[in-house]
């Protein structure tokens, strides 16, 4: 065998090996990434602990509502169950306002926009009452936290009661309008649900009827958009921290009432805690440990619950973080809130 042969032949035995040795790393690659995505899916990462960053939280401000008849609990689910929930649950920052040299004049503003265009008369060191040029409505304002609140007097003009209120399809987008207007529209209100209510007016009260041809005026609700994919529910669940009464009268004057009990929440500073089990958080409700937001038409006895889930709670005021919450709904419009973090992390 001549020396030139030899040569061909290693070369080719070579080539050989390297074609061979190219499949195996191709085959066998592929080969690990789908092992490997197999056994994630049948065993998965360990979810990181709860990283508690914000240390022990402030107890969930809850209205203290007393008188209330006590109540036994029955659980009829769809499926006879509690759900089951995650074991963490993200709790989110919110940010304190503060007062500035511009805040009186940036609530000035506010109140222009709103129709109140007369000089302020000082109630405390942040709040400042404007009253309507030409109605019978007030509107107070903080001019730290930019909440404010718009009564009018039912015994006073009573003109703007005479045309009927827009309809909701036309209500909703409305109402929305004038805060945006206004500035005071947040992205993650404009964003969330809207419900409504058809109010009649009977002497000094509000009543609320079913059909607009029966109405003076129409409230809207507007609730702040979920967070972490969850709801938000407030303190009184079929009412949002954010609400308007409108009239039927055209422009700004159309607004007769309303509160915007708004305080942002950061979405980018959060961190995890744990969350109680459904069942844990039902044996707070029979024990008397949570908080009842509707009694309904229920006045004693058993209340039958029907559904189960997890919320965020709204609390129209100031606090440092905005936590979840588990949601009880029963029947004849029952609902209760039971803090959803473990207990060992709240405060005194």
């Amino acid at each position: 065998m001549t020396k030139l042969t030899r040569i061909a032949i290693a070369t080719r035995t070579t080539i050989k090996l390297s074609v061979i040795l190219i499949l195996l790393i191709i085959f066998g690659r592929t080969f690990l990434g789908i092992a490997g995505r197999i056994y994630r899916s049948l065993v998965p990462e360990p979810t990181p602990k709860p990283a508690v960053a914000f240390g022990k939280l402030p107890a969930l401000p809850f209205p203290n509502v007393e008188g209330l008849p006590k109540f036994e609990y029955k659980l009829e689910t769809i499926d006879g169950e509690l759900p089951k929930f995650p074991d963490q649950g993200k709790v989110f920052f919110m940010p304190k306002s503060t007062i500035t040299l511009y805040s009186l004049e940036r609530s000035r503003i506010t109140a222009n926009l709103l129709g109140f265009n007369t000089d302020p008369f000082r109630v405390s060191q942040t709040v400042y009452r404007f009253s309507h040029p030409s109605l019978p409505s007030q509107l107070e304002i903080n001019i730290a936290t930019k909440i404010f609140s718009i009564s009018y007097d039912l015994e006073g003009f009573l003109n703007p009661l005479e045309n009927r209120p827009p309809a909701p399809e036309v209500a909703i987008p409305r109402a929305k309008a004038i805060l945006a207007a206004a500035n005071v529209l947040s992205d993650d209100i404009g964003r969330g649900d809207s419900t409504h209510e058809l109010l009649r007016v009977e002497k000094k009260d509000l009543v609320s009827v079913v059909s607009l041809s029966e109405a003076n005026l129409i409230k809207v609700n507007l609730f702040r958009e979920p967070y972490d994919k969850l709801p938000s529910l407030t303190p009184f669940p079929n009412q949002a921290n954010v609400w308007l009464i409108l009239s039927g009268s055209g422009g700004r004057d159309q607004v007769l009432a309303g509160e915007n009990l708004y305080f942002p929440v950061d979405k980018e500073k959060f961190t995890t805690y744990p969350l109680k089990s459904s069942t844990q958080s039902f044996e707070e409700l029979k024990n008397s440990q949570g908080y009842i937001a509707s009694i309904g038409q229920n006045f004693e006895g058993t209340v039958s619950i029907r559904k189960v889930y997890m919320a965020y709670y709204d609390a129209g005021f100031p606090t440092d973080f905005y936590q979840p919450i588990v949601v009880f709904e029963g029947d004849k419009n029952f609902m209760a809130y039971v803090p959803a973090i473990t207990s060992e992390y709240y405060g005194e």
